[in-house]
Order: structure tokens, then sequence, then C-alpha cells
């Protein structure tokens, strides 16, 4: 005899879908989970559960995809609920190489909507969180603002002042950060970018110097960064194609060393993900 809720046993005919691809449908409603499923917040706590086991390994090809179909659905459902669990596993997520999380929860956390706001501050405020997944919080932010444009002072406030903060050895978040800033156009924050240009901290490769950034920005600066930031190698540079002096070539020389060991480590952090996911597969 079957003990489960009728809301547990449709969600188990979610979780069978199949195949998650076309990821741009379930956001512009031609996937609509909720109707396709009569869901209902009585299915909350079931799918809660279902999308927080992405990245479990599983003996049911068929299933594979169910988190991700459920992750879905809750983001058109609007459930709060859902922010704090999704937010919890990404670390996991990030430590297996996961893309999918990267992809999608942002744009989860955008549907949910004001709701989310601070939930998603208080994670990228957290230092014991890795760079990724606070990249993922931050860009559930700005999604929100793309569906709830009222919300747009208040992101940008907390952008801002985690900005302000100059973690140094974060590159790649405060990239984030100000790639973040510079889709909502926020003009506004356009001196707490310059101060974090000029303390050196921005991985450019993200977004570009301060010269590009200022220029999108379209203002002039205070004057304290330099256009070009100091210690990044271009292509060309980590390639020995440009005329450098000795200082530029030693700093370049330790950034590349950096970042060939971050590119490392990502491509082992793929490989494992390819790995778990060939295990999926029907044998």
């Amino acid at each position: 005899m079957d003990n489960r809720t009728t809301a547990q046993l449709q969600v188990e005919t979610l979780r069978k879908r199949g195949d998650a691809a076309g990821t741009g449908r379930w956001l512009k409603g031609d996937q609509d989970y909720v109707a396709e499923y009569a869901l209902t917040s009585e299915h909350i706590p079931a799918l809660i559960s279902l999308a927080t086991q992405w990245g479990a390994a599983s003996s049911d090809p068929d299933a594979i995809y169910g988190p991700v179909h459920a992750w879905r659905a809750l983001g058109q459902l609007r459930a709060v609920e859902a922010v704090q669990p999704l937010l919890n596993i990404q670390d996991a997520l990030d430590e297996l190489g996961d893309d999918w999380y990267l992809e999608e929860f942002h744009k989860v956390f955008g549907l949910i909507g004001p709701a989310a706001i601070e939930p998603l501050a208080a994670y990228l405020s957290d230092d014991s969180h890795g760079d990724f997944p606070r990249g993922s919080a931050a860009n559930g932010l700005r999604e929100i603002v793309r569906h709830f444009p009222e919300t747009r002072a208040r992101v940008v406030t907390i952008l801002t002042a985690e900005l302000a903060r100059q973690q140094t050895d974060l590159g790649d978040l405060n990239g984030f950060l100000v790639g973040d800033l510079l889709e909502l156009k926020a003009v506004e924050s356009a001196e707490t970018i310059e101060r974090a240009f000029a303390a050196n901290i921005i991985d450019p490769t993200i977004v570009g110097d301060w010269g590009d950034v200022r220029q999108e920005l379209g203002v002039s600066g205070l004057g304290i960064a330099a256009d070009r930031s100091a210690g990044w190698p271009s292509i060309r540079e980590r390639w020995g194609f440009a005329d450098i002096t000795a200082e530029q070539r030693k700093l370049a020389q330790e950034r590349r060393k950096q970042h060939d060991a971050e590119r490392r480590a990502k491509a082992k952090r793929r490989q494992q993900k390819k790995d778990r996911r060939r295990s999926h597969r029907p044998r």
C-alpha cells in the first residue's frame, strides 16, 4: 500500500518528467509546471524535498532531472519557503563543479521575488560561503529587480554595500558584483566601484577594467583608479606577446600562476561533474 499523500504522488509524476533541456521555456511561461501538474502551496514541501536532492546519486535514469523540474516549479509558485533550502545546498553543489545551479537558481530566486531579498542578502554577506555560491545569491537579487523593478533601490544598496567591504582575494565575486550593478545601471554606485578598482580587488576578466566600466556607466570618476588594473595580465601578456616592464612581468607571472591553479581546479571539478552524470546514465 502506498502511504504517500496525493501531493507527494503528484510530485512523483513530475520527478519522472525526464529531460530538463530548454531552460528558457519555463521562464517565459511556455512550460507551465503549475498548470500542468495542478500545483498549489500544498505541494511546496514535497517539491523542496525533491529539489534539494540535486547532486545526489540516482539509480533511476528517468528521474535524474526531477530536482531541476522541482526548483523551476517552486519558482513559478513563488515559494519563498524554497529560498533557504536551495541556498543551503549551493556550497555542496559548487564542490561538485555543478553548472545547473549557477545557470538556474538565480532565475528561480528572481521569480520568487521580493520575499527572497533578505535571505539572499544574508547569504551574500556570509564569508563562510564560496565565491560562486555567493555570486549566485547576488545574481538572484539582480533577477528580482528584473521581475520587480520597484525593488531596484534596495537591491543596489545591498550589492553596493557588499562591494564596499573590499574583500581581498575575492576577485571573482567582486567582479560578479560589479557586473550585477552594471546590469542595473547603478550610476549611484560608481564611487564604490571605482574605490574597489583602486584597491585592485576586482578581476577585470569578469567585467573589464575601470576604464571600461566607467565608460559603460557614463561617468568620469574621481581619478583614484587607473583605467587599467595592475597585476591582472591580459591574454597577450600571459603568452609573452607584449612589451612590459620587469615589475609588470613579475606581477603578471604571479597572477598567471594563481589563474592557472584556479583553472586546473575548475577543470577537475568539471571532470568530476561529467563522471557523476555519466554514472547516472542507463547502462
